[in-house]
């Protein structure tokens, strides 16, 4: 009777590996397949030193979640066979994710600065000012990111636009793709923590987000950019209170 030979053959070291698509909570890895004189079988993935999980060739991509936010990670991979050889550990890269995100509610009143209700967004897309929603919507959430010494109104519902300020002579706010000076603005601390937003825009430098006195809530009404009222408490249209969500 003839014997099989015994595979003592470990594959070949996974390469290029890499990391993408980096959030708070995770990143998606990659990587070149392995060979081997029989069949690679799977991967065995690796954080910081410590097994994570096994995945099934010929997969070649693995997103790690349930990260901590602002951590780096150093990640490497192992191949291995049918017979239980593994490969050589690959060359490790590193990952840091990015900080958590945090959204908030932007009020007047009993009004909310709100992305046209949700509809689907695209350039030109009116910011209105409406109703409260009880249970918060992401068409009414926020995301105030910095760009240099001011920031941008990113919107939680279509995270590529912001606030766009209008000029004087056409003062409606929208919301657009996240380019241009026109969605720069500054904050302005008030009494009672309230606040005015402030355009620095080169086109419109001086204005003020303002919510219409036509407002109601339950019509479409255009959140403007006005003249910034310079008292300590501004006009009650340009005063605004700002919720955390989370």
């Amino acid at each position: 009777m003839t014997q099989r030979a015994l595979d003592t053959t470990a594959p070949s070291v996974p390469t290029a590996l890499a990391a993408s698509a980096t959030t708070s909570a995770g990143t998606t890895l990659t990587w070149v397949l392995s060979t081997d004189n029989v069949a690679v079988t799977g991967y065995e993935i690796y954080r910081n030193g410590a097994l994570v999980t096994t995945i099934e060739a010929p997969a070649t991509t693995y997103t790690d979640t349930g990260l901590t936010a602002s951590t780096t990670y150093t990640y490497t991979v192992k191949a291995r066979d049918a017979a239980g050889n593994v490969s050589a550990a690959s060359t490790a890269t590193s990952v840091t994710t990015t900080a958590p995100v945090t959204w908030y509610t932007v009020n007047n009143s009993s009004l909310c600065v709100d992305g046209d209700q949700g509809i689907n967004v695209s350039n030109s897309t009116k910011v209105i000012a409406y109703g409260c929603k009880i249970t918060g919507a992401a068409n009414q959430q926020w995301q105030f990111v910095p760009s240099g010494t001011n920031f941008r109104v990113i919107a939680r519902y279509a995270q590529t636009f912001a606030w766009s300020a209008g000029t004087a002579s056409a003062p409606g706010v929208t919301l657009s793709n996240l380019t241009g000076n026109s969605q720069l603005w500054t904050r302005i601390s008030l009494s009672n923590s309230r606040y005015q937003f402030k355009s620095v825009g080169t086109g419109n430098p001086g204005l003020c987000l303002s919510q219409p006195t036509s407002a109601t809530g339950t019509s479409i009404t255009q959140m403007t950019v006005q003249n910034c009222t310079n008292n300590p408490n501004a006009s009650s249209t340009q005063s605004f209170t700002i919720g955390l969500v989370g």
